[in-house]
């Protein structure tokens, strides 16, 4: 389906075997097609996109028609997403801004964080695939995945040994990081002492 990478990561997928079809939303070309989508005032359109969408999806709103396109449009398998949507929106002279690419066995493709993006294996495949955090985006990682103390620390850590220069307006944060670590540490180191007491 089509989806964002999550925690702002960036991505790359390696095929080893296969091939892969690939499309590449930023959020405004996403926003523009669910708003032409929307506009469109096909209503044969809009109810094949609403049975494309997985089973589940919320009626049509009588209001932010666009909302609930964009929302429908990411609960889309991705066979279905290039053998029914794209063709629907050709026919309907609606054109969807986005890049594509065509991944042969041996290839690597790269995705930028807060990119959408759907992806469908177009014979039997095999390939790599991993999350990425690097000088572009370490920064909106730290401050974007939840909070917890110990992922915190290790994201700060990892960020000053690899591009100590972009840290600097993490100072507070990080140090809070390992504030908190240091405190939960103690406070575990207690409660296993009381317990070896007890015993």
């Amino acid at each position: 389906m089509l989806h964002i990478d999550p925690d702002s990561t960036a991505y790359w997928n390696a095929v080893v075997h296969g091939r892969k079809r690939w499309m590449f939303l930023r959020p405004e070309e996403l926003d523009a097609a669910a708003a032409a989508i929307a506009a469109s005032g096909n209503e044969v359109l809009l109810d094949s996109l609403a049975q494309l969408a997985e089973p589940g999806a919320a009626r049509k709103p009588r209001k932010n028609l666009a909302s609930w396109v964009r929302a429908l449009l990411q609960q889309i398998t991705a066979v279905r997403w290039f053998s029914q949507l794209l063709p629907m929106l050709h026919q309907a002279d609606i054109t969807v801004a986005a890049e594509e690419a065509l991944v042969e066995a041996g290839e690597l493709i790269y995705g930028p964080p807060g990119v959408f993006h759907i992806a469908l294996a177009l014979e039997d495949s095999v390939g790599c695939s991993e999350q990425l955090v690097d000088e572009g985006n370490v920064l909106r990682f730290v401050q974007d995945e939840e909070y917890r103390p110990a992922f915190a620390h290790l994201g700060c850590a990892a960020g000053h040994a690899l591009w100590p220069e972009l840290m600097e307006p993490l100072a507070e944060f990080c140090a809070r990081a390992a504030s908190d670590l240091k405190r939960l540490a103690a406070g575990a180191g207690r409660s296993k002492g009381r317990r070896k007491a007890e015993l």
